[in-house]
């Protein structure tokens, strides 16, 4: 994760994940959306990560992948991100 402070006093936080990997993105993600509340930016990037089952993924399982982190996400936190497919 990375914070940035621009000219205008906002904060811009990016935040590299793999949620559904371990439940500490999901616990992170919650504390930014309840602790950074004034003029913050938050960017949550979801990540394909490296899992044992697959060392060299293709292309399409790494979006696969990613597509499938960011549904965690939206599961999670349908209030905030929506439970859309």
């Amino acid at each position: 994760m990375a914070s940035f402070l621009s000219n205008t006093k906002t904060k811009t936080i990016v935040m590299l994940t793999d949620p559904g990997n371990e439940i500490d993105d999901e616990i992170l993600i919650h504390l930014l959306m309840t602790q950074e509340t004034t003029n913050t930016n938050v960017w949550i990037v979801c990540v394909p990560g490296v899992t044992s089952t697959t060392p060299m993924p293709t292309q399409e399982q790494i979006q696969d992948q990613v597509h499938a982190r960011i549904q965690r996400v939206r599961d999670v936190f349908p209030e905030q991100f929506g439970n859309n497919q």
